[in-house]
């Protein structure tokens, strides 16, 4: 699981959580939002797959009713090849153009 919050105002409830859930258990891709907190869940082989090759995302729909259908997109989050103040790179993956920088 990867987890990041997002402080929208002062307090805790004014926060918005979003997750990702690699899973042996859940055969498709699937999105749920609850208390403020958004969880995509993956089925653990295409999770895998995903982060461990140059795949850059992990795209899916689902049905929420109706007619209409979510579309779900889940990228990579590549490091900066130009450092900027105030960005953070910890958490990225390895840019793909990193080794054509001079």
């Amino acid at each position: 699981m990867v987890e990041e919050h997002l402080q929208i105002g002062a307090s805790e409830n004014e926060s918005f959580i979003y997750r990702m859930i690699s899973s042996e258990r859940t055969p498709v891709t699937s999105a749920m939002i609850e208390d403020n907190c958004l969880t995509i869940t993956v089925p653990a082989d295409i999770a895998k797959q995903w982060s461990s090759t140059d795949e850059v995302g992990i795209k899916a729909t689902q049905p929420v009713g109706g007619s209409a259908i979510l579309s779900i997109l889940i990228e990579k989050d590549f490091a900066c090849l130009t450092p900027r103040a105030g960005d953070d790179d910890r958490d990225t993956f390895p840019h793909p153009d990193a080794a054509n920088i001079c």
